[in-house]
């Protein structure tokens, strides 16, 4: 009897043993990996950018905001843009449209928050080696985006406009514009009715190898549609209005 009993105490202890080193193993294992992740390095590569080169979304390096105030010439025949870092004027770009006429001095690359002086709208910007790359927003005074698009080393990708209460006002894609045209509406874009309602619509890319524009009525029908070739030449215009439509 007394030998069953130290017979027990030994099995006892053999398993309390076994579960402290259990514990201890168990322990070990959580130290190494908590010490493995703070030794790892935060960032261990950028993202890639798929495609086209835009700037990163930081501010400029440097310490003082840069910041931007544009005014549109009284006959709308061009904007002129003044950058600042803090207080002193750095650089001045003259453009119309997505067409840059003059540039002066060097525009940091990184964020820019400008204020249009005659539309009173506001928003950001990001510049790379004087173009501007990256996304941009606009928004009107209440806060209401105005306008969003993307941009590679001065090439507008996509854009989208907005009426003041958020509805789309108007999309245009690039991307796919047809390269050998000089039509103004090369890529692909949609325009909107105050309700919401297409108006009219484009698409001259490459893909298709040419295109087409259509116009619709306030009711949503095809009232006319130009058909483009692969040069984005006008070859063809179908109109569907009736007699007592204008």
């Amino acid at each position: 009897m007394q030998d069953r009993r130290i017979t027990g105490k030994k099995i006892a202890v053999i398993v309390f043993c076994l579960l402290l080193l259990g514990l201890l193993v168990i322990n070990q294992i959580v130290i190494s990996r908590i010490m493995r992740e703070k030794a790892a390095p935060e960032n261990l590569s950028k993202p890639k950018e798929s495609g086209f080169i835009v700037a990163e979304k930081t501010r400029s390096q440097d310490p003082q905001e840069i910041t931007e105030k544009i005014w549109l010439d009284p006959n709308h025949q061009f904007s002129e843009k003044v950058f600042y870092s803090g207080k002193d004027e750095i650089a001045r770009l003259k453009s119309s449209g997505e067409e840059v006429l003059e540039i002066e001095g060097k525009i940091p690359d990184g964020r820019v928050a400008f204020t249009n002086i005659t539309t009173g709208t506001s928003g950001e910007e990001f510049y790379l080696d004087n173009k501007r790359s990256g996304d941009y927003r606009e928004f009107y005074p209440n806060g209401q985006l105005k306008r969003k698009a993307q941009y590679s080393f001065g090439r507008l990708l996509d854009d989208e406009d907005f009426f003041n209460d958020g509805t789309t006002k108007m999309k245009r894609d690039f991307r796919d514009r047809l390269v050998m045209s000089d039509n103004a509406e090369a890529g692909e874009g949609k325009m909107y009715f105050r309700d919401g309602k297409l108006m009219y619509e484009w698409s001259i890319t490459n893909t298709n190898r040419g295109g087409y524009a259509r116009s619709y009525n306030i009711a949503g029908e095809l009232t006319q549609e130009k058909i483009y070739n692969e040069k984005g030449e006008l070859i063809e215009v179908r109109d569907y209005r009736k007699k007592d439509e204008p």
